[in-house]
C-alpha cells in the first residue's frame, strides 16, 4: 500500500459508501475522506491562519487560557492550552474546545459542576492596550474555530451513519451518544522545532517522534495535515506508512471506544508522528 484509501462522502450511492468505509475500517484503520460538505482548501487555509496566529501568541497569553495544569490560577481542567514537555516524547503544545454556546450558537446545557468534560470553553482576550485592529483578531480567530467545530461535527455524524449502514445497523445508531449533547473535542496543535537533543523515549527504531505510538481512546478523529509530512499509520504487515498530505481532505481513523464495541471488528490502528526536521 503506497497511500491511504479514499473515500467520496458526495457519492451518491450510500451503501456503497458505507460498505467501503466498514471495509476499510477493518484492514486499515485510516482513510482519506474527501469532498466533506462546507470543506475546501479555502476553509483549510482560514483555519490554518487561525492556527498560527494563536500559537504565535506571547506564553503569557497561552497561559491565561490554560488548563490548571498548566496555570493552577485557572479554573478550567480539560479545555484550554496546554504546553510543551521537553522531557516527554511527544513535544507538542495544543488548545482544545468543546460544545458550548460559543462554539454551537444557540446550544444551552445546565453545567454539570465538577464534571471537566462539559466545562465552558476558555479564549484569549485582548490586553487594553490593544488597537482596534488587533482586536479584530480575537474575534476572528473565535469565529474561525466555532464554524470549524460545527463543520466537524456535522462530518462526524454523517460518518458515523455510515459507518452504521455498513455495519447492518439503523442509521441512527451512535446519534444518542452525539446528538443533541456531545463530548466531542477540537483540537488545535502545533508541533515546534526542537532546539534540544530529544529524550530516548522519543526514538522509536531509530526514528525521532514528535508523537509517540498509540490509539486513539474515543470514537472517531478527523484530522487535518494542513500539508504536512510526519504522521504515520502502523499496517498489518507491520510496516510503516507515511501519510501523504491531500489538501481539502480530512484523514480518519476510530478509537479504542468504538473498536470494543464492534468486539475488534472495526480496528483503532496504531500510529505516531515522526519528527519532520522543522516546525
Amino acid at each position: 500500500m503506497e497511500s491511504l484509501p479514499v473515500v467520496d462522502l458526495s457519492s451518491p450511492d450510500k451503501k456503497e459508501t458505507a460498505s467501503r468505509i466498514v471495509h476499510v475500517m477493518e484492514t486499515v484503520g485510516f482513510l482519506c475522506l474527501d469532498n466533506v460538505p462546507g470543506y475546501n482548501i479555502e476553509a483549510e487555509e482560514e483555519l490554518m491562519e487561525a492556527n498560527k496566529w494563536f500559537f504565535s501568541l506571547p506564553l503569557e497569553k497561552k497561559l491565561s487560557v490554560a488548563r490548571y495544569l498548566h496555570n493552577n490560577k485557572n479554573r478550567n481542567f480539560y479545555r484550554g492550552y496546554f504546553g510543551l514537555d521537553k522531557d516527554y516524547s511527544s513535544y507538542k503544545e495544543g488548545y482544545e474546545f468543546g460544545q458550548d454556546s460559543s462554539t454551537c450558537p444557540g446550544y444551552e446545557r445546565e453545567s454539570d459542576e465538577g464534571f471537566p468534560l462539559t466545562e465552558n470553553n476558555v479564549w484569549p482576550q485582548p490586553d487594553p492596550n490593544e488597537n482596534e485592529d488587533e482586536r479584530k483578531f480575537y474575534t476572528k480567530f473565535k469565529e474561525t474555530v466555532g464554524k470549524h467545530y460545527m463543520r466537524m461535527m456535522s462530518a462526524s455524524v454523517e460518518f458515523l451513519q455510515l459507518l452504521a449502514i455498513g455495519l447492518g445497523l439503523p442509521e441512527t445508531y451512535f446519534h444518542h451518544l452525539f446528538v443533541p449533547d456531545t463530548l466531542s473535542t477540537l483540537r488545535l496543535q502545533h508541533y515546534p522545532p526542537r532546539e534540544f537533543a530529544p529524550p530516548d523515549k522519543a526514538i522509536e527504531d531509530g526514528q525521532v517522534v514528535v508523537c509517540e505510538t498509540h490509539v486513539d481512546s474515543g470514537f472517531v478523529t478527523l484530522l487535518i495535515t494542513f500539508g504536512f509530512t510526519g504522521l504515520q499509520v502502523l499496517l498489518q504487515n507491520n510496516s510503516w506508512l507515511d501519510v501523504k498530505p491531500r489538501p481539502g481532505s480530512l484523514v480518519v481513523n476510530l478509537g479504542k471506544t468504538l473498536s470494543e464495541s464492534t468486539g475488534g471488528r472495526i480496528k483503532a490502528t496504531k500510529h505516531r508522528v515522526i519528527d519532520p526536521g522543522g516546525e
